[in-house]
């Protein structure tokens, strides 16, 4: 979304869980593992982390790997022309396993403000 300011922010990264159990409201470009999986579990701060990761990736890397990469364990080796300091971050909040990732998304945003 654009603020009035002009600046781009990102809002309601919210998830609800359907009938059955089902996670509703993020779409399968940025889920993580465990959802693409039989137990989904990505309405956790660190499935939300996992989006956050992946959306920043695309604005990097201008792709999403695909479901079946992601579901493998899709681990992105160096972003090209990244400090590796951005790069070492992402690849946390993408990490395979959700143990491994950041614990809150806001955890994750401070590692990428400059220092």
């Amino acid at each position: 979304m654009v603020r009035e300011n002009g600046k781009y922010a990102l809002a309601d990264l919210n998830l609800a869980s359907g009938r059955g159990g089902e996670v509703v409201g993020v779409s399968d470009n940025y889920a993580p593992p465990e959802y693409l999986r039989v137990n989904p579990d990505s309405s956790s701060a660190r499935g939300q982390v996992y989006n956050l990761g992946m959306i920043a990736y695309e604005m990097l890397e201008g792709k999403v790997p695909s479901k079946e990469e992601r579901a493998l364990g899709f681990n992105p080796e160096v972003l090209e022309g990244m400090p590796e300091g951005v790069s070492s971050a992402i690849r946390k909040a993408v990490s395979n396993k959700p143990e491994d990732r950041y614990e809150t998304p806001g955890e994750f945003a401070s590692t990428l403000k400059p220092q």
